[in-house]
């Protein structure tokens, strides 16, 4: 007769062991005797799970298993403009601050947009685990048409030996000047 007073020892093999934004599953494999007890653990986030079995004949056995790479959490930027107010150049937007480092998944992977008019562009952007994000970017004060006189409105409109006032409308706006006509 034979006495086996050893512990059962297991393996631990996971479904990924790459960064993701999944749950892993881990599983107890080549076990030294055939064991009892759970051999499969879902991994919702990171952390450790002791596996806690025993053989055929009730001896105990353990194994931990460590999972540190999903991250699950929500990847977000902000938006940045080179000219932020009324203007007749292009305007570059650029995504800036983000919460982790992340890869644009559009616009040719660049994190800069050239705005030539008026408009909206999104970046699209995934971080190293698989979370993506977006952003909007909305310009919205590129005016590069010139402005055309509607009308010119003289002030005495007649010969005069005062000054004139000269107000001069155009599609863009009101402008008033004081002169003198000689």
């Amino acid at each position: 007769m034979r006495i086996d007073q050893l512990s059962p020892t297991c393996e631990v093999v996971y479904s990924t062991t790459g960064n993701t934004n999944q749950n892993v599953e881990a599983s107890l494999v080549n076990c030294s005797e055939p064991i009892v007890g759970i051999t499969g653990h879902t991994f919702t986030g990171n952390g450790n799970y002791t596996f806690e079995f025993t053989d055929l004949l009730g001896n105990p056995g353990s194994t931990v298993a460590t999972v540190s790479w999903i991250d699950k959490s929500a990847v977000s930027c902000a938006i940045s403009y080179d000219i932020e107010s009324n203007t007749n150049q292009d305007v570059v937007a650029s995504l800036t601050g983000c919460n982790k480092s992340v890869t644009v998944t559009n616009n040719g992977g660049l994190t800069e947009y050239t705005f030539t008019g008026n408009g909206n562009f999104t970046f699209e952007y995934e971080d190293a685990y698989g979370n993506t994000g977006s952003t909007l970017a909305t310009v919205s004060w590129i005016d590069k048409d010139s402005p055309e006189a509607v009308s010119v409105i003289y002030s005495p409109s007649g010969n005069t030996n005062q000054p004139v006032i000269v107000t001069l409308i155009t599609n863009k706006s009101v402008q008033t000047i004081t002169g003198w006509t000689g």
